[in-house]
């Protein structure tokens, strides 16, 4: 049986370099079996948290999509990676 699966909570960002100063996204979808956490490109930006690499992704209906990613900090098992999402980005696409 898999332990992965899917719930909304609010989750807290902030930038792991410079501590404090943190951003609430409130009725968050949490995917347990995610690698990378989606957020606001506009809520990393006032964190300080800028794209540091690109990388491609293949959408379920086979699109290739690439995307920024803001990665963890080195030796951190704590930080995730997280990709700005633009306007449009974190709500589904109509059909």
């Amino acid at each position: 049986m898999s332990d992965m699966g899917t719930f909304r909570t609010t989750i807290m960002i902030e930038n792991p370099l410079s501590r404090g100063d943190k951003r609430s996204l409130p009725d968050t979808l949490v995917d347990t079996g995610a690698e990378l956490t989606w957020a606001p490109r506009e809520m990393l930006e006032s964190l300080g948290i800028a794209p540091q690499k690109r990388l491609g992704f293949r959408t379920a209906d086979g699109r290739a999509i690439y995307r920024d990613i803001s990665w963890r900090r080195p030796g951190e098992s704590t930080d995730t990676g997280c990709i700005p999402a633009g306007a449009g980005a974190l709500t589904p696409r109509a059909a």
